[in-house]
């Protein structure tokens, strides 16, 4: 009950799965490995997103893009951000165990509304699975940074990514 309470709290701005919504697709890919969870979320509680985004107003400026891998050690794999078909960063990851969860994170400006995609890929470009979100304006806008006398808003950065090691005894 007190995870359905953060995300109740959180759905004010981010649109999130429900108990009626389906699961992530699980993605199969060439031999001998897969994935089996993939989503947006907007926090990492416990190496575990804290729910499911599919809708990010803009007075939220961090989304988190989470992967449960499966029987891929010692490989790479690729989060491809993209922002309305544009390359946002690439950020690789090393699979360290039979099960690896990884996530790589991005800083969004609140301009930078539209459709927000990550492949999932292999250093050959073989595709694992691909998720988007919405990120769209809030009804009260939040305010936007100082960004000097161009008055443009800054730059796009590459994500950032993170990993954390296999949870200990479990499958």
């Amino acid at each position: 009950m007190r995870l359905r309470a953060h995300i109740l709290g959180l759905a004010l701005s981010a649109t999130v799965a429900s108990a009626e919504e389906p699961l992530p697709d699980v993605a199969a890919v060439p031999p001998g490995g897969y994935v089996t969870r993939a989503m947006f979320t907007t926090d990492i509680h416990e190496r575990e997103p804290l729910n499911w985004v599919t809708e990010l107003r803009n007075d939220r400026t961090v989304i988190f893009f989470y992967t449960d891998l499966r029987n891929l050690t010692g490989r790479t794999v690729v989060h491809r951000w993209k922002w309305n078909g544009r390359p946002m960063g690439d950020v690789p990851i090393e699979v360290g165990g039979p099960r690896w969860r990884a996530y790589s994170i991005k800083t969004l400006h609140p301009s930078w509304l539209g459709e927000w995609t990550v492949t999932v890929v292999d250093p050959e470009g073989e595709v694992f699975i691909e998720k988007a979100f919405t990120y769209v304006e809030a009804d009260a806008p939040a305010p936007l940074p100082d960004v000097g006398a161009g008055g443009a808003p800054p730059a796009p950065r590459p994500a950032a990514g993170g990993a954390t090691a296999p949870e200990r005894g479990s499958p």
